[in-house]
């Protein structure tokens, strides 16, 4: 209907029926080309963060609102890739797990968790 990218959330889908119609238009920019200009137009940041395999299935629903683009495993742990318009609420949401984690980047967000952390230490000691 609008000859573009659309973006739905799986675990809001209740029912797909599969039809005879085809969308494929030569037109269509490719999902990399959206992606990127998605990026720009609402300035999401790039974060890379590496987590246990462990805890894994426990992010599964909550990493969609963190702005969740793709994952690869890499070794024990699990690369995931993330587009998000708020490094702060990303960086809080990440110590609820952070301690089966690490940060590849932004080096921003790596900060802005150092910082927290050292905020909480002061109040507890």
């Amino acid at each position: 209907m609008r000859s573009d990218y659309r973006d739905f959330r799986m675990d809001r889908i209740r029912k797909l029926v599969v039809t005879d119609k085809s969308y494929v238009n030569s037109k269509h920019p490719t999902l990399k080309d959206y992606i990127d200009k998605m990026a720009c137009e609402k300035q999401l940041e790039q974060v890379v963060i590496k987590v246990d395999k462990e805890i894994h299935s426990y992010l599964d629903h909550q990493k969609y609102y963190g702005g969740f683009v793709s994952e690869k495993t890499v070794g024990s742990k699990i690369e995931m890739t993330f587009l998000t318009i708020s490094l702060e609420g990303f960086a809080r949401w990440y110590m609820t797990f952070g301690d089966r984690a690490e940060i590849i980047r932004p080096d921003t967000l790596l900060q802005r968790v150092r910082e927290i952390t050292a905020t909480i230490a002061q109040k507890i000691n």
